[in-house]
């Protein structure tokens, strides 16, 4: 770079190239991002070149001892490692990354800045939670051990260190997923919301069913179709709540508890004796749903609409009974307008295509079923999404040639029909006329 006023490995030149990567799925700008970073790392790390930056870019004195802030720049390398697919090393990218961010803090340099928050660490956490290799499992665990241990050890005073919240134990708690051992995941589990309990009851932490509401999840991923389950799945999750609610009353379950136990009254364990216990837990949850209390509302969604039709597909023996109830839903869910594509589907296997129809119609859902989805919507009786006035056959040319399209279909369908079948007569008109020539 012969350009007068660039350096190459000037930081002020490397922190904004990085920051022009956008797409870190790419392997080439991956490759540069990989590149730049190293280099802007040892540039700053370098107290031999604490002054390169500030001579070519300073305007006064003292603005050349002002050093440059490159926790942005940090932070936004991984937040763009959490984009890349784990067997591209995605997490271990992150704690690289993030093990910079800590020597560079320590360092007290004159060229560069960091400032460590907790929600950076729980980026890092979070990029773990879908690996299944055991060595990022527990460098995870590490990270968070030395989160508890060196806040407590220095009263919050050692900057690198800083105190984990709640959703760093809950990303802790979903990755044991990877664990294949059904008795070790329970221990992990244990040691980490018993580690969650003490931070809060000394007041580190504020009260919160984050933790607890991960445990459950990871439960339901896990014990939900095992027949080795230790327990019946319900009452595990159920023991979950009741030890929030027991440790202290300011941890209050929220709508998130609420979905993930009526997920886990919506799965079918086989046990006949179960599907009563599950099929009232579930009604309970639903209706203490429906009113959240202190006037706020429902918290009902269409997951909730659809988890409970999928209790009831799961947990009602009678048939008559389970299309009822079904159908009763569906109408309560047109409503509230959370007319999802899952809560279509169950009210479609659940009911014949005439009961199907005469419910639903054909064509467009009405716009006041649908306004409150969150999930998958489905805009026509078919499941399927479009914009409006699909596949609708009107006077005039059609914009979207659907129409037009359509016939030619038709037509080419109807001539490769009629010409199989002339062939096949064809066929049959020669056998017929060689067995007439036979002797």
């Amino acid at each position: 770079m012969n350009t007068p006023g660039i350096i190459k490995d000037d930081p002020f030149l490397l922190m904004h190239s990085i920051k022009s990567i956008s797409n870190y799925t790419c392997l080439e700008e991956t490759a540069l991002v990989d590149d730049w970073f190293t280099r802007l790392h040892r540039n700053v790390m370098d107290k031999s070149n604490k002054t390169e930056s500030n001579k070519h870019h300073a305007v006064s004195e003292s603005e050349a001892k002002e050093a440059m802030d490159l926790t942005g720049t940090y932070t936004s390398v991984i937040r763009g490692y959490s984009k890349l697919r784990q067997d591209s090393g995605a997490a271990e990218k992150a704690f690289h990354a993030l093990q910079r961010m800590q020597a560079l803090s320590a360092l007290d340099s004159e060229v560069a800045t960091i400032d460590l928050k907790a929600n950076l660490f729980n980026v890092v956490l979070g990029i773990a939670e879908s690996s299944n290799d055991s060595k990022i499992r527990s460098k995870q665990l590490e990270l968070l051990n030395s989160m508890i241990e060196g806040s407590r050890g220095s009263n919050g005073a050692d900057c690198s260190t800083p105190m984990p919240t709640d959703q760093s134990f809950a990303s802790c708690i979903k990755a044991l997923s990877a664990i294949t051992d059904p008795a070790a995941t329970m221990n992990e589990t244990e040691e980490l919301m018993a580690s969650f309990e003490s931070l809060m009851k000394d007041g580190s932490i504020p009260p919160s069913p984050k933790p607890y509401n991960a445990a459950i999840e990871l439960y339901l991923n896990m014990f939900g179709r095992d027949e080795d389950a230790p327990g019946s799945l319900l009452s595990i999750c159920d023991d979950i709540c009741k030890r929030m609610q027991n440790f202290t009353p300011s941890v209050h379950t929220d709508s998130f508890t609420s979905l993930a136990l009526l997920k886990v009254c919506a799965y079918d364990d086989g046990i006949m004796d179960n599907q009563v216990q599950r099929m009232e837990r579930a009604a309970q949850i639903f209706k203490d749903s429906s009113t959240s209390g202190d006037n706020e509302g429902s918290e009902l969604n269409d997951k909730f609409y659809f988890y409970m039709m999928k209790c009831v597909a799961n947990n009602v023996a009678s048939a008559e009974d389970r299309k009822d109830q079904i159908k009763e839903l569906f109408s309560k869910a047109c409503s509230g307008g959370f007319v999802s594509a899952n809560v279509l589907k169950m009210l479609r296997t659940q009911t014949s295509t005439e009961e199907y129809i005469a419910i639903v119609g054909s064509g467009r859902l009405a716009d006041n079923w649908i306004e409150n989805v969150t999930s998958g919507v489905a805009v026509y009786t078919d499941g399927t999404t479009g914009g409006e006035g699909k596949n609708a056959r009107r006077k005039g040319k059609s914009t979207s040639n659907w129409a037009k399209k359509q016939r030619e279909r038709e037509e080419t369908m109807l001539s490769r029909k009629q010409a199989k079948f002339e062939k096949k007569r064809l066929k049959t008109k020669r056998e017929e006329k060689g067995k007439r020539r036979r002797p």
